[in-house]
């Protein structure tokens, strides 16, 4: 996926293994959690190293400077 010596901080969004793009909320014992930009998504766990940037298509308005969602 990505190079080893880019690690994710909290709030950056990416985009995990299966193409589900997510808002970083915390790493915790090898596990990035991410949570979908919206009041009520769910949070998940991926491994950092299926964790990607994503393209200039994939990210959303709010995410490239735009207005919340």
């Amino acid at each position: 996926m990505e190079s080893s010596d880019w690690n994710p901080a909290p709030g950056d969004f990416v985009v995990d293994g299966n193409g589900r793009a997510g808002v970083v909320s915390r790493a915790y014992e090898g596990s990035v959690y991410l949570r979908g930009p919206y009041p009520g998504d769910r949070e998940w766990a991926v491994p950092p190293h299926e964790l990607r940037r994503p393209t200039d298509a994939e990210r959303p308005g709010w995410a490239r400077g735009g207005s919340s969602p």
